[in-house]
């Protein structure tokens, strides 16, 4: 048997199968509480691949892994084969899977309580599963189901902007809060950095609980105004005088087009990029992000 808590796995790589853990042919697994980030893989599982009678994922951050392979053996961030498969409050998100899948799960009986499985690129989740196997999910977000769309039982779960701070808090907004189901067997008393389970009437959505008595810390965005250039005297323009601004703003809330699209997808990212690179390059483009933010 195998039991890999409270542990960060990152940057790591492998030709193969799982960039970040490859457990096979094991026992019984249980992954609760580690942060898997920003590991690659050229084949199976940029992030984890397991195999085993049982494997248990509960409160786990995959997230930013990479898998090159597109085709033939291609699996996704995350594989996870078994017997039995329980995947509890679990955040996987923002895995670049080659247009694979976030997670794939093959097993013969899994539920799924409480996770957020979206904003991967590629599918969200592979269900590969077939008709004589049992799939149970209930209070999940989940973006994208490939695969075998089927499910024994299918409660209360929604393909939703989970709304996350970049380092997986929710924000105040967030669908996940107080949305999870109370009556997941072996809910974990804590979250994944060791806060309370359920502070509101239910458990969040997500590896994280929202304590709105300590609400994530959120991001400030500076905007800079053009250096304007301004003639000492209007019958000369070598003589100049520069005047430089700053405008800061910080808001709980997602600008305009997250909240739109999503934090995290791929349209947000597009629209950043042509802020960054584009408008972020001339004065009048500096001017329309400036009043972008202030209108938001």
């Amino acid at each position: 048997n195998v039991t890999l808590t409270n542990n960060t796995i990152r940057n790591n790589g492998a030709h193969y199968y799982g960039g970040g853990c490859h457990i096979r042919e094991s026992g019984d697994i249980i992954l609760m509480n580690n942060t898997i980030t920003a590991n690659s893989a050229v084949g199976w599982a940029g992030g984890i691949f397991s195999t085993s009678e049982a494997c248990k994922l509960v409160n786990n951050i995959i997230s930013g892994n990479v898998k090159s392979m597109s085709s033939g053996d291609a699996n996704g961030a995350c594989a996870v084969f078994g017997s039995a498969i329980h995947l509890i409050n679990n955040t996987i998100t923002k895995n670049n899977v080659s247009g694979e899948d976030g997670l794939r799960i093959y097993g013969r009986t899994v539920y799924m309580y409480n996770n957020i499985i979206w904003g991967n690129i590629g599918n969200d989740l592979y269900n590969e599963c077939n008709t004589n196997d049992s799939t149970y999910a209930y209070n999940n977000i989940i973006g994208i189901i490939s695969g075998l769309t089927f499910f024994m039982e299918n409660e209360n779960n929604v393909d939703e902007d989970p709304l996350l701070t970049d380092d997986y808090h929710l924000l105040p907004n967030s669908p996940c809060i107080d949305t999870g189901n109370n009556s997941t067997p072996e809910l974990p008393s804590n979250d994944f950095e060791g806060d309370a389970r359920i502070i509101g009437s239910s458990p969040d959505i997500g590896a994280d609980e929202f304590n709105p008595s300590a609400p994530p810390i959120t991001s400030t965005t500076t905007v800079l105004d053009t250096t304007t250039t301004i003639p000492v005297d209007p019958a000369t323009t070598t003589s100049t005088s520069l005047l430089t601004s700053t405008t800061t703003i910080t808001s709980s809330q997602p600008c305009t087009a997250s909240f739109l699209y999503g934090e995290h997808s791929n349209e947000t990212e597009l629209l950043r990029c042509f802020r960054d690179n584009i408008l972020g390059k001339s004065a009048e483009g500096q001017k329309l992000i400036k009043l972008y933010y202030q209108w938001t």
